[in-house]
């Protein structure tokens, strides 16, 4: 379990800087649709090598593994273009938190279709790490930012998905005795390959010039180590909980949006205030309590 929550809390820093590098890239070179296609052509780059070198031949045979993959990565898909085009509307500190309302969905998904039990324990620590997330987001002179809420929406249903089709897929490949590393590289580059696949009748279309596919290339890996981290911390601790301790990175996004703010990137985050610092303080305390819980009632 231990080994699990420091993958997953290892991953929420990565996806906390992803969220500053695809904000980078959308106020500066291009449009959600770009940043999906060009960085989408890197990550299916990426994935053919991952599936030729981890891809077991057995696991081709097994008919569950398709619908799965169809999920995780029709959901990816889904979620990312929304996602991108919430971030054009809400800083990337705010989209962290209240993106982690995911877990809530992924805990509904995962009893529904997985049959992962949830106890009393564990509604506990999840409303406590919601909770924790409008502390953190609310503001005394705006309240609570609306703006995109509609959009992140349709992102948030659409990943969780992706992580219920990964967790299927994930606990396929281990019952062939892969590693949780080996089955969240391989799963990741199933995720990717069928994405790219599936985007390749429009991708000619919708591809920047060429100045806008060097600065989408640092998204791309740092987003591919992202999305590993994320299925092997899954496969570990089971997707609800998995995503419980990687909502953190709403947290870990408010400093890194309050450090770039101080060095005087605006164009990506605010300043912050005293007041705020405090409030959000509150909520990370929250998060840890609601981690714990979690953990205690697994």
């Amino acid at each position: 379990m231990l080994i699990g929550i420091l993958w997953g809390l290892a991953t929420a820093g990565i996806q906390a800087f992803c969220y500053l590098l695809a904000r980078h890239y959308l106020t500066r070179y291009g449009s959600p649709r770009q940043l999906l296609f060009v960085s989408q052509l890197f990550l299916g780059i990426f994935s053919l090598f991952g599936v030729g070198i981890l891809l077991p031949g057995e696991l081709l045979k097994q008919w569950q593994l398709y619908p799965a993959w169809l999920l995780c990565s029709g959901g990816y898909l889904v979620g990312q273009f929304t996602f991108f085009a919430a971030q054009r509307k809400v800083e990337s500190s705010r989209l962290a938190s209240l993106y982690s309302v995911k877990m809530i969905v992924v805990a509904i998904f995962s009893a529904w279709i997985i049959g992962e039990a949830l106890n009393p324990g564990r509604w506990l620590g999840i409303l406590l790490a919601v909770a924790a997330v409008f502390i953190i987001n609310y503001s005394r002179q705006s309240g609570f930012d609306c703006r995109g809420l509609g959009v992140l929406a349709v992102a948030i249903v659409g990943f969780a998905l992706s992580d219920i089709g990964a967790k299927l897929l994930l606990d396929r490949e281990r019952a062939l005795g892969m590693s949780f590393v080996a089955a969240g590289m391989l799963t990741v580059s199933l995720n990717f390959l069928l994405a790219a696949v599936l985007l390749l009748p429009a991708i000619g279309k919708h591809l920047p010039p060429w100045h806008g596919f060097r600065p989408a290339l640092p998204y791309a890996v740092c987003w591919y180590a992202g999305v590993m981290g994320t299925f092997v911390c899954m496969g570990i601790l089971g997707a609800t909980f998995g995503n419980v301790v990687q909502s953190s990175r709403g947290i870990i996004a408010l400093l890194l949006g309050i450090l770039v703010a101080r060095l005087g990137y605006g164009h990506l985050e605010s300043r912050a205030t005293r007041q705020v610092w405090i409030q959000r303080s509150v909520g990370a305390g929250l998060m840890c309590g609601a981690i714990a819980l979690f953990a205690l009632n697994s």
